[in-house]
């Protein structure tokens, strides 16, 4: 029997607890043979576990060589490491095992000056030939408010990683390939940078404080 779980939490269980992505790196059902250790079979078990794991002393069903994973998430794993592009890999799966999500800087804005709006500031031209200014092919928008390539590549990053949710829920829910769980939509919106109301403008602090919520959450 299934039970209902939205696709970002069954994502979440599959990286965070069942560590699906270290059981393909140390093998599931993996064992090491004896006298066939290496260093990075330690370093996995270390990324794995968080703490040293000794391949030697004690009885053999005390030392943990490796681990098996549920079946369902050996299956999440699959559909995710089939998304087309490898970027969305990245993104779903660092953030499920961090159990958040990418930031969209869903408060944060880019406005054109009021005054350049209200005709009440002379706009600068671009032109093809600037020594005489002549043939013009561009107006440079007076913008406000912060880091417009800052703003775009965070909500791109949250739109792929939604997009991608959507993808694995669809085929996981389809598939009927999984037997504890039946994945639910994601609840969080598609867009959560729309239809919010701001007032005022943006102080040079909002946008220090954005742009490090930004840079930790990239990669």
């Amino acid at each position: 029997m299934t039970r209902p779980i939205a696709i970002d939490k069954l994502i979440e269980w599959t990286y965070a607890i069942e560590m699906a992505h270290m059981a393909e790196v140390t093998g599931a059902h993996w064992v090491t043979p004896n006298g066939c250790g290496s260093n990075w079979n330690a370093f996995a078990n270390l990324a794995a576990l968080g703490c040293m794991v000794s391949s030697s002393g004690g009885t053999p069903e005390n030392q943990m060589l490796g681990w098996e994973i549920h079946p369902d998430a050996a299956a999440v794993h699959a559909e995710v490491l089939d998304l087309p592009d490898r970027r969305a890999i990245n993104l779903v799966i660092m953030h499920a095992i961090l159990r958040n999500h990418p930031d969209p800087l869903a408060d944060e804005h880019v406005y054109i000056d009021p005054r350049a709006a209200k005709g009440q500031m002379r706009i600068k031209m671009v032109y093809a030939n600037p020594v005489r200014s002549a043939d013009p092919i561009a107006c440079v928008i007076p913008w406000l408010g912060g880091d417009f390539k800052m703003i775009t590549e965070a909500r791109v990053d949250y739109a792929l990683w939604r997009t991608s949710l959507d993808l694995i829920q669809e085929r996981l829910s389809t598939s009927g390939i999984l037997t504890s769980h039946q994945p639910t939509a994601c609840i969080l919106p598609a867009e959560p940078w729309n239809g919010i109301e701001r007032a005022g403008t943006n102080s040079p602090d909002m946008w220090q404080s954005a742009e490090n919520r930004h840079s930790s959450a990239s990669y």
